[in-house]
């Protein structure tokens, strides 16, 4: 949510709000999302009985998405400072 609506304290009225966290909250909440997806193709590759070919497909795809995601959640603490 990029922007939210509050009471004006001592008026009765209410204020629009924009979250400045949004954009950083936005890309965090996303990459902890694929990252599961990441951890879950990384666990299926070991799945005993799966083709071997498609188990290698998995594990690579996994670590890839893996890498990716860490490098986007560590470039967002990274560079978090230039929303305040």
């Amino acid at each position: 949510m990029f922007a939210r609506r509050e009471r004006d304290p001592g008026r009765r009225r209410d204020v629009y709000v924009v979250d400045t966290e949004a954009w950083y909250h936005s890309i965090v909440v996303s990459s902890r999302q694929a990252l599961e997806a990441a951890e879950f193709a990384i666990a299926a590759a070991r799945t005993p009985g799966i083709d071997r070919s498609a188990a290698e497909r998995l594990a690579r795809g996994g670590a890839f998405m893996e890498r990716i995601t860490l490098d986007m959640i560590e470039s967002a603490d990274r560079w978090r400072a230039l929303l305040t």
